[in-house]
């Protein structure tokens, strides 16, 4: 059973880089000139990024749930979740996975509890980002 808690953690902090990826990508349209974005092709990677790991997520938590299901765990081992900073946008977030963690973390402090498919409005982000500079 530790196997299956072990992939349930996986696909929730999978799912938490996710919603920090899209954190970053909401801030940065606010902040960035957006010829400069599609100029770096911004949108595209972004979208990508988030469809295969949406894809992921659905065929882990498949999987997942037939492991379960059958008590057998070698099914986990069907499907990796792999890192997401090998997928970052390191030209556009050099700081990688540390700043998706401290966009995430930020969040929750200023959000805890709340759902995470909620749209935030601009000034939702600018409280993060405010959070964030008042920390550092």
């Amino acid at each position: 059973m530790d196997k299956i808690k072990n992939y349930e953690e996986k696909i929730l902090n999978y799912k938490n880089e996710l919603f920090a990826l899209r954190l970053f990508y909401e801030q940065t349209k606010l902040l960035w000139p957006s010829s400069m974005l599609a100029s770096m092709n911004f949108e595209k990677h972004y979208n990508n990024i988030k469809n295969r790991g949406n894809n992921i997520i659905k065929k882990a938590e498949n999987i997942l749930k037939h492991a379960k299901i059958d008590q057998n765990v070698n099914l986990l081992d069907e499907i990796e979740i792999p890192p997401l900073e090998e997928e970052v946008m390191y030209l556009i977030n050099p700081d990688g996975i540390e700043r998706l963690k401290l966009l995430l973390e930020t969040y929750n402090e200023l959000f805890p509890g709340r759902d995470k498919d909620t749209p935030l409005t601009e000034g939702d982000h600018r409280m993060i980002m405010n959070r964030i500079i008042e920390k550092y």
